[in-house]
């Protein structure tokens, strides 16, 4: 099951983290996350954390290293979280107050699969099965996006596809085409984005 819970109303700004790794001494480990929660406490007392694995709605801000890619972050990104860079509370810290987030990561505003009927052939899933499986898929574009997800390729808006799918799939003329998980990730996490994105 995604790690999501429904809508709730946000009343304070709620932070959590994504995408630091387990070893240390390196930029994105979890000793940096440990040190940007530790300047959140000493800060921010009016800041929130969620510090365990889910993606609840409360969350207002995830923080990651840049160019991270983790359910949470795809989450995120769906339901309009900003997703900003460890960064953006260093230098909140020195400022004494949180600093704009546009300079320190995205907010996306789109909803890609809203209302959109999604295709996944057998070999995307296939080629993407490491980082993802088909539930996962169907509960990010159904549950989180609002979009559905079809058995029928000439049904479907998105079409999700593998290069060794090749031009067999009779896709129709005004379907969007994804043909890896590259691109997948890519057009969930640049729809509409505001904020910088280098």
């Amino acid at each position: 099951m995604l790690p999501f819970r429904s809508p709730t109303t946000i009343a304070i700004t709620t932070i959590s983290f994504s995408g630091f790794l387990e070893y240390a001494g390196c930029k994105g480990s979890k000793n940096e996350q440990q040190e940007v929660i530790d300047l959140i406490r000493a800060n921010f007392p009016d800041v929130s954390l969620h510090l365990d694995a889910t993606f609840t709605s409360a969350i207002t801000h995830l923080v990651a290293p840049a160019n991270s890619v983790t359910t949470k972050i795809l989450v995120a990104s769906l339901t309009r979280c900003w997703v900003l860079t460890p960064q953006w509370i260093l230098e909140s810290a020195k400022a004494k107050t949180l600093l704009p987030e546009a300079r320190y990561g995205t907010r996306n505003t789109g909803q890609p699969f809203k209302a959109k009927s999604v295709f996944l052939s057998k070999q995307f899933l296939a080629e993407s099965a490491r980082s993802f499986t088909a539930t996962f898929y169907r509960q990010l574009i159904e549950q989180i996006g609002k979009g559905l997800v079809v058995d029928d390729v000439q049904e479907a808006d998105i079409v999700c596809t593998s290069k060794a799918d090749g031009v067999a799939l009779p896709i129709a003329p005004s379907a969007l085409r994804l043909t890896s998980f590259k691109e997948f990730i890519r057009f969930v996490l640049d729809s509409d984005s505001t904020g910088d994105t280098a």
